[in-house]
């Protein structure tokens, strides 16, 4: 397996795990109360945001002649887990909501930071490198987000 494929698989679970944020934003949005706009408000965008993150992913990898996808697998367990939890807490309050983002927001940091690891050790570009270093930094912002919400609870 070359390099460029060994990097692509890699790529692939962070398609993966936007997904993931995409449908636990969804759901977490979905299960919020009216009331409560500003922070449905705060989920949409980060869905929003790991939608603009997929095709910034896709278009980058196209370079290479290579289509990114995801293999379904991680997607599905992780979203079948999600659908449970946000069942569960629909009916409860806000902060359980936020602690539920804020897991989810974490894990997505970590598996940025450990694929990035992975994609320098592999002496990956350093296009590839910056775009997803960019992609991480946004989503420590939006991690900064949830928290700034959780502490004015």
């Amino acid at each position: 397996m070359s390099n460029n494929e060994k990097s692509l698989d890699l790529i692939n679970k962070l398609i993966e795990i936007n997904k993931e944020r995409i449908s636990g934003y969804e759901k977490a949005a979905g299960a919020t109360e009216a009331i409560d706009a500003d922070i449905r408000s705060l989920f949409m965008r980060m869905a929003m945001q790991s939608r603009q993150f997929i095709k910034e992913i896709k278009q980058h990898v196209a370079v290479w002649g290579k289509s990114a996808h995801d293999s379904g697998t991680l997607v599905h367990t992780l979203r079948a887990a999600v659908s449970h939890f946000t069942t569960e807490i629909t009916s409860q309050n806000r902060k359980m909501l936020l602690d539920f983002c804020l897991y989810l927001e974490q894990g997505a940091h970590q598996a940025y930071d450990m694929i990035l690891k992975a994609l320098e050790e592999k002496n990956t570009s350093i296009a590839e490198v910056a775009l997803l270093k960019t992609q991480r930094l946004k989503i420590s912002k939006s991690l900064n987000s949830l928290q700034s919400f959780a502490l004015h609870l």
